[in-house]
């Protein structure tokens, strides 16, 4: 016995595939946003940064050589105040080594480190279109399934004089929720991963404690959620628009 009919299920894959679609926009979004930050930024100075920790990964080819990576938590001061940011290195590093940075202001007047251009992060830059082309098509699919569920009832409703502007409302806002919903559970995932990592670097490395001092997660949020629910609520809008445009001719 099927609790769910297959349109419903169709619906409920639908959402959980275009949480994980429009947290890859996010995510491509957030990479990038700091390259343009960087780029708007009216104080970019040379730092001194000093290596706190690193972690090494290493990737053997075919061949039997290896890519050794030196992925570093660095401090940094400017005007007196202690900062921390990271880096990835592919000489040798220690603990203690000092490092010149790229340190910019950024739009919420805190310093980071400028560690590549938008071309240096073409994964993250690729992201963008491909999760918005997922995230359209899937919220398209969505919307479809509702309409044809409702199919008997939108034709009443176009019978007795209904607008096509009427009967496409609730299935453009529901374009839109659904556009919401996938931005704002990246979002919420994004949060507490940034809390438990500053809690798992500040409890392991103590040296950092009172030395270091992490952006507040909601100075970050300020700029990434308007901009992620704003390109969520666009998806959402562009895919359910084109979708009742195709459908609802009845």
């Amino acid at each position: 016995m099927k609790i769910l009919s297959d349109k419903v299920q169709n619906k409920v894959i639908c959402v959980f595939l275009l949480i994980g679609s429009i947290g890859l926009v996010v995510y491509g979004v957030t990479h990038v946003f700091s390259s343009i930050e960087y780029k708007l930024s009216s104080d970019v100075r040379q730092v001194t940064a000093v290596v706190k920790d690193y972690q090494i990964s290493v990737k053997t080819y075919e061949n039997g050589d290896e890519d050794v990576k030196y992925h570093a938590i660095l401090s940094f001061e400017v005007d007196g105040k202690t900062y921390t940011g990271k880096d990835v290195f592919s000489r040798y590093i220690s603990r203690g080594d000092e490092v010149t940075e790229k340190a910019y202001r950024a739009l919420n007047g805190e310093y980071k480190l400028y560690t590549g251009d938008i071309g240096d992060n073409i994964t993250s830059v690729m992201m963008i279109p491909a999760g918005i082309i997922i995230s359209i098509f899937l919220i398209s699919n969505t919307v479809s399934v509702g309409i044809a569920v409702r199919k008997e009832e939108i034709g009443i409703m176009k019978y007795i004089g209904a607008t096509d502007a009427f009967v496409r409302a609730p299935f453009l806002l529901e374009g839109m929720v659904l556009g919401v919903v996938g931005a704002a559970v990246p979002l919420i995932v994004l949060y507490f991963c940034y809390n438990g990592a500053i809690s798992y670097i500040l409890n392991r490395f103590n040296v950092l404690t009172g030395v270091v001092d992490f952006i507040p997660v909601w100075q970050i949020y300020q700029t990434l959620l308007p901009i992620s629910l704003g390109l969520g609520i666009g998806i959402g809008l562009i895919g359910s628009f084109f979708t009742t445009r195709k459908h609802l001719r009845v």
